[in-house]
């Protein structure tokens, strides 16, 4: 059996035709079983969601999949067969499973235009949350989530749809839910180019690490390997003492902080408390102990805890994490967002083709 796709553009007004019977569990159980119900098609499932419409099923191989699927939805929703295929979009196999993929991480052709059902005569559900009696609810993940169990509640899917849909809605939550963050060693890159761009060299310079997070750590490690050889850790407990032993680095006390600060260079501040200490006043003042030297400052806290206003202080370069994200995407060769999506997506693509193709 072939995996085929189709789907009404939700730009023309006959998308209309298809959005109305499967704005309800019951319309889009309806629509599956009509197909189901086609002695060329086996499986069978209708994603509904606020960008989009689309039927996935399974087809006998050597069917025309194109012209039964457009006379059976046609049938279904009460319009012409030449209508649907007409104003509509069809993939079958590879083509097929990059399109739900795609679609899965809201990063194909309609969602990123963002053509809800409402712009085409259908009164949608956008800008309401899935639940509150909304006919499609919100979100691709969602949407693929709902349709895998209203094809498996209906007995209309099986080992491939029920597979696909699955594997899908993992895709699209995961690259929807944050774990797409800009890799470590790409905001590692950013740090030693800042560092860099700074100072003339590191290797005599002195880094303060306060608390001792993930991201403080890999920003000391990057600097270590760029040359600095001087680094002073306050805080982070435990984890700071280990990071002090990896470093060499000397351990200090929150009490001599403002000491720390006149003597350092660069400040990698992912402690919230300690880092609130780090405001004009406190830099302007280490400024001057350090007779007007450049200090760099890398707030790495979640809610930016150095006082943003120390940015104007001459001498002090104060970067948050937004920002070195922001530079991470812009710098040449390091990978982006987007390419990573991208490499997801054709790895993904690949491996469920393949999935599929030993199947047939």
């Amino acid at each position: 059996m072939e995996l085929v796709l189709f789907g009404i553009n939700p730009q023309r007004p006959a998308f209309a035709f298809l959005a109305a019977p499967c704005a309800s569990p019951e319309g889009r159980r309806a629509v599956a079983q009509a197909l189901a119900a086609s002695p060329v098609i086996g499986e069978a499932a209708v994603v509904a969601a606020e960008t989009r419409v689309e039927v996935y099923c399974t087809v006998a191989p050597g069917a025309d999949s194109i012209d039964e699927v457009s006379r059976v939805l046609a049938e279904a929703a009460g319009a012409g067969a030449a209508e649907a295929a007409a104003n509509g979009y069809f993939a079958e196999g590879a083509d097929a499973v990059g399109h739900l993929l795609a679609a899965a991480c809201e990063c194909d052709y309609f969602a990123l235009k963002g053509a809800p059902a409402a712009s085409c005569g259908y009164a949608g559900s956008r800008g309401k949350a899935a639940g509150e009696g909304t006919p499609f609810g919100s979100g691709m993940p969602a949407a693929l989530s709902r349709a895998r169990s209203e094809a498996r509640a209906a007995r209309l899917s099986g080992e491939v749809l029920d597979y696909v849909l699955a594997r899908a809605c993992a895709v699209g939550e995961a690259a929807l839910g944050g774990a797409d963050e800009q890799p470590e060693e790409a905001r590692a890159a950013v740090v030693r180019a800042l560092a860099r761009r700074v100072f003339d060299h590191l290797d005599r310079r002195c880094v303060l690490v306060l608390g001792a997070t993930t991201e403080a750590a890999a920003a000391a490690r990057v600097l270590a390997e760029a040359g600095v050889e001087s680094f002073a850790v306050i805080g982070g407990e435990e984890a700071g003492d280990k990071l002090a032993r990896i470093l060499g680095a000397r351990r200090g006390m929150s009490e001599a902080l403002a000491v720390a600060l006149a003597k350092a260079d660069i400040v990698v501040a992912a402690d919230p408390e300690l880092s609130r200490v780090l405001d004009k006043r406190a830099l302007r003042q280490a400024v001057r102990e350090r007779r007007g030297r450049a200090s760099l400052v890398l707030d790495l806290t979640d809610e930016g805890a150095v006082d943003a206003r120390a940015a104007s202080i001459d001498e002090v370069y104060l970067y948050r994490t937004e920002d070195l994200g922001a530079l991470a995407e812009a710098m040449p060769g390091l990978p982006t967002r987007a390419s990573r999506r991208e490499e997801t997506l054709a790895r993904e693509t690949a491996a469920l083709a393949a999935w599929l193709a030993a199947r047939k």
